[in-house]
């Protein structure tokens, strides 16, 4: 009986010692950043600044580092240490602390086109028209635009663009909105005071109206003033008669 019981307490011993272990185990199936990273299987960048409202493909494969980061051309790489910032690798080959370090974000440098889809607008004369535009925008703070924004912060200044254009349109008439549009383009260009506090630069803002819908638009206005013009011309007021004696 001693040595069944003795067998038991030693069963039982060994099955307190392998529990722990099992849930080790079960825990380390789940798939971790670092672990992917060892492997060679790198798991999806959060974004990359490089993506026009993050629908473009990525320009680079997310990259997965075995001790050693190759940066390309024109861009560069935010490193976190324990889920923290850590520094900027510029472009070139550099050494990481496999597992501790994390490549978190990939920024292109790039001067990257960003077309702003047509839209409707109301000017300041009630006028509906069509309009749109193309952004030239470059990141300037790599820190700044992984972390001063919540999500893409390319997405966050294209929907910034898009506001302050219906702004500015909203102040001028149909007429101005097609003679003025260099004025157009340097109004929009003040959200850069903005756009730098999530790192990112706008180069270049070229205003696009469509001409086929707004230019007709344009043409009844102006073909109703004419019309309203000819009215008041024609309308005479008529000769009291007189009755000679």
């Amino acid at each position: 009986m001693a040595m069944w019981m003795s067998a038991a307490t030693r069963a039982m011993r060994v099955h307190a010692r392998r529990t722990p272990a099992s849930f080790l185990l079960r825990d380390s199936a789940r798939p971790d950043p670092n672990r992917a990273l060892l492997q060679g299987q790198a798991p999806a960048p959060r974004w990359y600044s490089g993506a026009a409202a993050g629908a473009d493909p990525p320009s680079i494969p997310f990259p997965a580092h075995l001790g050693v980061a190759t940066v390309p051309d024109l861009h560069v790489f935010v490193v976190e240490r324990f889920g923290h910032y850590h520094k900027i690798l510029p472009s070139g080959v550099h050494f990481l602390l496999p597992v501790v370090d994390r490549i978190a974000y990939v920024h292109s440098l790039k001067v990257k086109p960003i077309r702003i889809p047509n839209y409707p607008a109301v000017t300041k004369d009630n006028a509906l028209i069509q309009f749109g535009g193309l952004l030239h925008l470059q990141i300037s703070d790599p820190f700044l635009a992984s972390y001063a924004v919540d999500g893409n912060p390319i997405h966050a200044v294209t929907q910034l663009a898009e506001t302050v254009q219906m702004r500015e349109i909203g102040k001028m008439t149909l007429e101005q909105s097609f003679e003025q549009r260099d004025q157009l383009d340097r109004n929009i260009m003040s959200m850069n005071d903005a756009a730098c506090e999530w790192g990112v630069e706008c180069i270049k803002y070229e205003f696009c109206i469509q001409w086929e819908r707004s230019k007709s638009l344009y043409e009844v206005l102006s073909t109703s003033d004419d019309m309203g013009g000819v009215l008041s011309d024609d309308k005479q007021e008529p000769v009291p008669h007189t009755k000679q004696e």
